[in-house]
């Protein structure tokens, strides 16, 4: 009976690292802007649950990502921020994106500013960086500008 149970742990450690392993080789298959977006959505859920997030970031009833590059601009043509709009809100969100290289990776830089419509203030600047991996190997997103020259 022991030997039993020692197999079944042996069998299920096993299962779970061949599983860990999997997610991390999937993850080279997806297309970069997906890895973006997900990066993305987990770091606003991350900060939100560390309540690391302005008040003002609920009250937002304009939204707009501004990409400073060319690789920004067809990345974040495909990403919807993950920030909910509020009809009633009284402030602006605009997101400033910026893409790098970092050896064979992307670095994405998103640059928060949070305005009221009312007064035109900024209420809240903060700022993201995300590395992604810049050599997906997905074999269906040959429109990825990877590394393009920018």
């Amino acid at each position: 009976m022991i030997k039993w149970i020692a197999l079944l742990f042996v069998t299920l450690g096993v299962l779970l690292i061949a599983v860990d392993n999997h997610k991390v080789w999937l993850w080279d298959y997806l297309p970069v802007h997906t890895q973006v977006d997900l990066l993305w959505r987990q770091d606003v859920a991350l900060l939100a649950k560390a309540g690391a997030l302005p008040y003002a970031l609920t009250q937002i009833s304009k939204s707009q990502v501004i990409p400073l590059t060319p690789l920004a601009k067809s990345l974040f043509s495909r990403i919807e921020a993950p920030h909910p709009i509020n009809s009633q809100g009284q402030n602006a969100l605009t997101i400033k994106a910026l893409t790098f290289h970092e050896g064979s990776q992307l670095g994405v830089s998103l640059h928060y500013e949070i305005t009221s419509l009312e007064t035109g203030n900024t209420l809240w600047e903060s700022g993201r960086t995300f590395l992604v991996n810049g050599n997906s190997k997905d074999k269906n997103s040959a429109e990825d500008p990877i590394f393009p020259q920018e």
